[in-house]
């Protein structure tokens, strides 16, 4: 170790040392698998977590898990105590012996104590489900708000309008790389009362292309795409943003000019 490495360490463990215990303990390191389960041997990659802010104590969680039981439904990790302990609630509807799900985001609305999800289900290749339940700790399937084919990556976002008394709308946005169409595929599905979505599908979503430019073309599939991630975010002024891999050429399968968007 360098005299000048040992000096910032030695620096940063007075630094440490200086501060209350209560800013010294702020980081705890917690196995979601529950305990029930820790004998398994899965995957579980490509995790995603959403705390509730309306009760911070509650939180779920999502991966490539499969259901225990190896039923028709993939499950969530959920905790009620902060993370300080985990359970399994198997909701998600298509599981996969192998992964649980495909691809899988979660997130609660802002005060409506409501959880949304975006997957690719476990039994259906490129299948988007768009779904939400009132109550995560029930059994209930969550409602398929949003039902469609050749879909990647959703990735899901939620909030809630001020209103009066407390209560909103929660708005819900589900970014997904819509490979059924040749060309403009970065794509939103959008709710402005996700609350009041009700299956069938699609219940209260629009979809909108995102991308206003030529798009590249895949040299694989002989189609034109963006790339598959496409995320989107609230800003707390109310102003709604995402960002993109638009995807300009390829010279080959490795090689791409690619822009990075940012839409509002």
């Amino acid at each position: 170790m360098s005299a000048k490495t040992l000096a910032r360490t030695a620096l940063a463990l007075l630094l440490l040392a200086g501060l209350p215990p209560a800013a010294r303990a702020q980081v705890t390191v917690v196995n979601m698998i529950p305990q029930a389960q820790s004998n398994e041997t899965n995957q579980d990659s490509e995790a995603n977590l959403s705390v509730n802010p309306a009760n911070p104590m509650q939180i779920v969680g999502s991966a490539f898990t499969p259901d225990p039981m190896n039923g028709p439904n993939a499950p969530i990790y959920f905790s009620l105590d902060g993370g300080l302990t985990w359970n399994l609630n198997s909701i998600l509807p298509g599981n996969s012996e192998f992964s649980g799900t495909g691809d899988v985001t979660l997130r609660f609305g802002g005060t409506s104590n409501r959880l949304y999800a975006g997957i690719l289900r476990g039994d259906s290749f490129l299948q988007l489900n768009i779904l939400s339940t009132p109550d995560f700790t029930q059994p209930n399937t969550m409602a398929i708000l949003v039902n469609r084919g050749n879909e990647d990556q959703p990735y899901v976002q939620a909030t809630t309008t001020l209103g009066g008394g407390g209560s909103g709308l929660d708005r819900v946005y589900v970014g997904n790389n819509n490979i059924g169409v040749d060309g403009a595929s970065a794509s939103i599905d959008r709710s402005l009362d996700g609350g009041a979505a009700m299956p069938p599908s699609p219940a209260n979503f629009n979809t909108f292309s995102i991308e206003t430019r030529a798009t590249a073309l895949i040299p694989s599939q002989g189609n034109h795409q963006d790339g598959p991630p496409i995320r989107p975010i609230f800003h707390y002024d109310g102003t709604v943003y995402a960002i993109y891999y638009g995807w300009r050429s390829f010279s080959n399968l490795s090689g791409a000019t690619t822009d990075v968007v940012v839409v509002r």
